[in-house]
């Protein structure tokens, strides 16, 4: 008979505790399991989203490399007056541009030191770290690339956070795969991209969050704003700011945030509203005080004239080619009370453009699910006025902007492309789940995979079926006029050694912005030569009569020549172009006649020819420029066989001051 001790009992009664246990483990060994299981779900999660962002930005620096490749043929030219003003931040000589707008003698000393009074600083800024790799048109490229990757990422995290991860996604590869995103923010080289990031940005930290509750004794559902701290909106101040200093335009974020904050915030809307305009204003306090120093008012920019531009009175951009040294340029409120019929007109027709270019930029689905997701009702009350704080925002700049030349609503409006990809795929979602409740999640990738393909076709078209870029010639133009500039430049000092040359040079061009950033000198743009009535005598004797001829004013030109002293120009194919086509006949006149006797001079055969036809030329010249040995493209290339082919006469010439 065996006798059971009270010990060996106990070790029975737990033998039958664990086995009656699952797996016959402890407590604490379970609970240990369950650690490391959460530790090893939580592990192979960041493995997947790591390698999820890795494919992501593979799979967009792809997509942007082929377009690049198989599209970019060189930045806009906004894109250059950027880059020539970031070129002279890299050098130290401050934010002062080489592209010279005679407008703009009226409130420059030097043209050397021409401080800029159209662009805002922040991306030139940025664009000078860059430009350690040197002035490539690359360069500028570059700098609209990295801020239009990270506006694909900021899209991911604003989509994830407001709406749901997949809405931020998807949104996102809207963005990357739509070929207007892809030229026009991408590769251009604008600050659209940068503009566009930083808009997003301070929408979202604008942004009051809130959630649903269900209250436990009804199961009545309401909204309760989440907490929100007023530095939130000093910092949202501070990031609208860097957007205004980098789209000017984009103070207007100023009025409907303002009352965005008032509405979201009742409980503190004074502490909150002024929070943001603090924010606002000590960013771009700096900036300020430069334009008050400079020239008298905090907020003066040039580009106010525009309003009276492209109308009967101004046509095309003839104001900004006028400079007269005893008279002053009429003020833009007296252009709008004299011409207030003219200027509506002119307001109204950009207007309709605009429209248009909004509804469609980027893709015609994305800003058509965008408008109608304005008549959606949300399921947070906190997303609508968000939403239609934006859509203020983008009104009120399209009203604005239309005053200015036709063309710039559109480009001021490029910057809200990554919102609107983003309330468009959102307001997608809020549609199907308020249509069709719990079976929405099906009907959500039917019709988002049905956006995505619609909008990427063009994309998919553009690339399957490209055709050759066309040869840059305006590149090897300059190229090799900036080499003869520079040999000009070393021949007067071998002939004066003694004599100090001031630089930068300064220069006459039809596109002033392209030669600056090109050749790295300060180019005034060509004054206008507006067509005049000359009476000329016909005749002789008791025939003899007198009529009026319409021939261009060269002497309108005479006080730009005189203020800004330029010692060389440079005409391109561009002259004589819209809008300023009739405006400008007395440089068209001498850049056709230069043509011509450049291409004369390819036969000259000995010094008595070449005299003759100098003579020539000095008689028929209608300003004081003469065509510089070797400063002219294309240059008549010979074969192995000694043989010239393609001879046509220059289509880019470099002149240098002659008044003799």
């Amino acid at each position: 008979m065996f006798v059971v001790t009270r010990g060996q009992q106990d070790i029975g009664q737990e033998l039958k505790r664990a086995q009656s246990r699952p797996g016959g483990k402890e407590p604490g060994d379970m609970a240990l399991d369950e650690s490391r299981t959460t530790a090893q779900h939580s592990g192979a999660n960041v493995v997947r989203q790591v390698v999820l962002w890795i494919v992501s930005l593979a799979v967009a620096a792809g997509v942007i490399g082929l377009f690049y490749r198989a599209y970019f043929t060189g930045p806009f030219d906004e894109a250059m007056d950027y880059g020539q003003i970031a070129y002279n931040l890299s050098k130290g000589r401050g934010f002062v541009t080489n592209n010279i707008v005679p407008l703009g003698l009226y409130y420059w000393k030097d043209v050397r030191k021409a401080y800029d009074i159209e662009h805002g600083p922040l991306y030139p800024l940025f664009l000078a770290l860059l430009l350690y790799r040197g002035t490539q048109d690359s360069t500028l490229a570059l700098g609209s690339m990295i801020w239009f990757v990270l506006s694909l990422v900021l899209v991911y995290f604003v989509g994830k956070r407001l709406f749901s991860p997949s809405v931020g996604y998807w949104a996102a590869a809207i963005l990357l795969l739509t070929d207007a995103a892809l030229s026009t923010l991408a590769i251009s080289g604008l600050p659209a991209a940068m503009a566009g990031f930083l808009l997003l940005a301070a929408c979202y930290l604008l942004y009051r969050p809130s959630e649903v509750t269900v209250d436990p004794a009804t199961g009545d559902t309401g909204e309760v704003w989440q907490e929100r701290r007023p530095r939130r909106s000093f910092w949202a101040g501070v990031v609208a700011g860097m957007a205004y200093l980098t789209q000017i335009s984009l103070w207007v974020l100023v009025i409907p945030a303002s009352i965005y904050l008032a509405f979201t915030n009742p409980e503190r809307r004074g502490k909150h509203v002024a929070l943001f305009l603090l924010g606002f204003a000590l960013i771009s306090l700096p900036y300020w005080i430069r334009n008050l120093r400079l020239f008298g008012n905090p907020f003066f920019n040039l580009r106010v004239y525009e309003i009276g531009m492209a109308t009967k009175p101004y046509p095309g951009y003839s104001l900004y080619r006028k400079y007269e040294e005893n008279s002053r340029p009429p003020s833009p409120v007296s252009i709008f009370r004299e011409y207030t019929q003219q200027v509506l007109g002119k307001w109204t027709r950009n207007l309709r453009n605009g429209v248009y270019s909004l509804m469609t930029f980027p893709h015609p689905i994305v800003m058509a699910l965008a408008f109608a997701g304005l008549f959606i009702p949300m399921r947070l009350r906190a997303l609508a006025m968000w939403r239609n704080m934006i859509w203020w925002t983008a009104v009120l700049l399209l009203l604005g902007s239309s005053f200015g030349v036709p063309g710039s609503n559109t480009l001021a409006m490029h910057c809200f492309a990554a919102t609107f990809v983003l309330l468009a795929v959102g307001s997608l979602q809020e549609l199907l789940e308020a249509l069709l409740g719990e079976d929405a999640q099906r009907a959500w990738r039917v019709a988002l995979t049905g956006v995505v393909l619609v909008a990427m076709l063009p994309l998919a078209f553009a690339l399957l079926f490209r055709e050759p870029k066309p040869p840059r010639d305006e590149v090897m133009a300059f190229a090799v006029l900036s080499q003869r500039l520079d040999r000009v430049i070393s021949e007067l000092k071998q002939r004066n050694p003694n004599a100090k040359l001031e630089m930068p040079l300064v220069g006459i061009s039809d596109v002033p912005w392209r030669a600056a950033w090109y050749t790295h000198h300060s180019w005034a743009w060509l004054p206008e030569t507006p067509m005049v009535e000359v009476p000329v005598q016909i005749g002789q004797g008791e025939n003899r009569y007198t009529v009026n001829q319409q021939l261009p004013n060269m002497q309108a030109v005479r006080d730009v020549l005189q203020k800004v002293q330029p010692s060389y120009a440079i005409i391109t194919p561009t002259l004589g172009g819209l809008p300023d086509r009739d405006r400008l006949q007395g440089w068209v006149g001498h850049y056709e006649t230069a043509r011509q006797f450049v291409f004369l001079s390819y036969f000259v055969r000995n010094q008595k020819d070449m005299q003759t036809l100098a003579q020539g030329w000095k008689q028929r010249r209608r300003v004081p420029y003469d065509p510089v040995a070797g400063g002219a493209y294309p240059i008549p290339q010979a074969t192995p066989a000694r043989t010239v082919t393609g001879l046509e006469p220059p289509r880019w010439i470099l002149f240098i001051y002659s008044p003799q």
